[in-house]
Formats: C-alpha cells, structure tokens, sequence
C-alpha cells in the first residue's frame, strides 16, 4: 500500500504520526508518505523508510487554518496513493473536496477529544468556552461523516463517533522495548530521582511537582523534559523555591528519555481533573511501563485503573503537593515494592500495552477500508 499521512497542526516527527504509525508501517512494506510542517531542506528526504514532503511553517493560527492546511493538501493531492490519512480537525472543511479530487479512502484520526480540550483552553474566554466547546462537537461530528475511516486515540473519543459505520480505536501504546534500559551501561536507579517528560502547564501539575520536592529539602530531585506552554507559567515555577531541587532538560529525544528513565526512582504524572483529562490516557503511563519505571500517577478514572489493575505505582491528588510528596516518600522508603512495581510494568507492555499489537490493527483497518 502506499500511504500518505498529512498534518499542519503537530511537528514532522511527532511520536504518534512518526515515530509509531508512519515508521511501522514502513516496516511493513508499505510506500509510506509523510506531509507536514518542516524546513525546506527535509522535503524529499527518506528517514526510516518514510519520505517526507515540506511545507513552511505558519506564523500564528489563522494562516494555518487559512494557508498550511490547504497548502498540506495541495503536496498530498500531488502523491498518488491508495488512502490517505490525515491527523488535525482543521482538514475537515476540506475533506469533501480533497476526497472527491483523489477518488481514494480519506481517514480521520482524532488524536484527543478536541471538545473537552476547548474547555481548558486558556486563550479562550471562560464565558464562551462552553458555546464554543459545543460548536466543536458539532462541527466535528458532521464532517466526519465526510470521511471514510474514524481512528481515536483513546476509548472515551469512541463514544463521540460511535455513529460512524468504519471506527477503530488505535491506542497510543509504546513499542515493547523503545524505552527498556536493558542496553543503558549503569542502569542502577538513583534513589530520590523523580522526572517528568512532556507538556509543561499548569494543568499538568509542574507547580505541584516542584512544591512537593521542595517538601524533601534535598531528598529528592526533580528532573523535567519538554516545552513550557508559557514564559508566564514557566517565570512562576522557577520562582519557586523547590526549583534548587529541580533541573530542567528542554526538549528531550526519545533516546535521551530512554537514558533518563533507566536512572530515575519514579516517574510523575500530575494532570488535573480537566475534562481533557479526566477520562484520557496519558501517554506517560505507557511509557514509564516500557522503561520499568515506578510512577505515581495522578487520581483521576483512566490512570487509576490501568496503574491499580497493573500494579505499577501509586495514585496521589494532583493538586495536593503533600500527597505528592508522602507518595515520595513511600517508593523513597521501600525500594523493593517499587522495583516490584516497575517489573509489572514492563510485563504488562511486552503483553498488552505495546505499538506491536496496535499497528497490526492499524494495517488491518486500512485492508478494510480499501
């Protein structure tokens, strides 16, 4: 099959697109094409069996509504494929044209649940976040009927388009042995290390991680990865005085995730009750259970379940820096329970919670379809 996968809206190499679908599928045989946002020199470069095609980044969210969609769409047109699969709510609008000009399946993977999302949105007025969260719903909805194939990231999205005739849900599991650190050289866990590695927001807990470790007084420190959402938030937190106990890596690959987590105690994960997270599964959970890692997951329905059915860390409030801490504290004080921990973990990817599986179900929707 020759497979063209499109986005505007998330980076070349995202974990999902890339890293899982676009590479796995190539390593099935498949011609597979990626369109996306990306500097000019990258256009038709082959990584990992995946050819990619350029298009210039926006400068701010209208023109990439207005220009970087269509202009996705215009380099897909031009790839002669046997489906094409695109990942970002803003080619909806577009979808019935675009499918009527290739005469070839077009597929919808719905990455979160964009309505819920809405509700959180900062940049959005608190009066009309729920008008607009409706809007979206509905607007959603609608133009995927447009589309031939409906793929969700995690079962609660399911709900939303259980009306659709063709809907798979692909789980955003790691590969079994991405993040194992069984070739990382000194892979002894450095008590009293707890990191993080992701979206730094305030719904995501980083405040409450920093005030917990600031609890310790040296006990413990606090290694975080990824992009602040902002200068604001990001000033507020290193404010902090437990921001001596922290360190912080920017954006980390996946190798260098890999070598942090074979040295950490425990991973965090802080989400908020945000409707968006309430009933979302964090990538995080999979992946610390990849690496072998201990984690203290937030008190929420999704992660409580899968981190108790396991037997893969602790839950603690998210908005409560004590419970964080004493959580701590307890994997701090008791090792053996937490390696213990950590070993479920991985036993549960290698036989449920791994891409392995998920690209199999992938290939065989994408069968079905055409």
């Amino acid at each position: 099959m020759r497979i063209v996968h499109m986005t505007s809206v998330h980076s070349w190499d995202d974990n999902r697109i890339f890293n899982k679908m676009c590479r796995s599928l190539a390593s099935h045989g498949n011609d597979v094409h990626l369109v996306g946002v990306m500097a000019n020199d990258q256009d038709g470069q082959i990584i990992d069996g995946v050819t990619l095609h350029a298009v210039n980044k926006p400068s701010n969210r209208c023109e990439r509504f207005l220009k970087t969609t269509p202009a996705v769409m215009a380099k897909a047109r031009c790839i002669p494929a046997d489906l094409y699969h695109f990942h970002d709510p803003e080619f909806l609008p577009y979808s019935r044209r675009f499918r009527s000009s290739v005469c070839k399946p077009v597929v919808y993977d719905v990455h979160e649940d964009y309505p819920a999302a809405t509700l959180s949105k900062s940049w959005l007025p608190k009066w009309c976040r729920l008008l607009v969260s409706k809007a979206v719903d509905m607007f959603e909805r609608r133009y995927a009927m447009n589309i031939d194939g409906v793929i969700v990231a995690w079962p609660r999205i399911m709900e939303r388009f259980k009306y659709h005739p063709r809907i798979i849900l692909i789980n955003n599991y790691p590969y079994q042995d991405e993040l194992n650190s069984a070739d990382v050289t000194e892979t002894e866990r450095n008590s009293g290390l707890f990191v993080y590695v992701g979206g730094l927001s305030s719904i995501r807990g980083i405040l409450e991680m920093i005030k917990a470790v600031e609890m310790g007084r040296g006990k413990f420190k606090l290694v975080l990865g990824g992009n602040w959402t902002s200068d604001a938030y990001k000033n507020k937190c290193q404010a902090e005085p437990g921001w001596q106990y922290c360190e912080y890596k920017g954006y980390i690959d996946r190798n260098e995730m890999r070598k942090l987590y074979a040295h950490a105690q425990a991973g965090l994960i802080a989400f908020f009750p945000e409707p968006n997270h309430i009933y979302s599964m964090p990538n995080k959970i999979f992946e610390y259970m990849s690496a072998g890692l201990p984690m203290i997951a937030s008190d929420l329905p999704i992660q409580k379940s899968i981190v108790e059915d396991v037997g893969c860390g602790l839950i603690a409030d998210a908005r409560s820096p004590e419970e964080i801490y004493k959580t701590m504290c307890w994997l701090f004080d008791h090792p053996d329970s937490a390696e213990k921990m950590g070993k479920a973990g991985q036993k549960a990817v290698k036989e449920k919670y791994n891409w392995e599986q998920e690209v199999q179900k992938l290939i065989a929707f994408y069968k079905t379809i055409l």
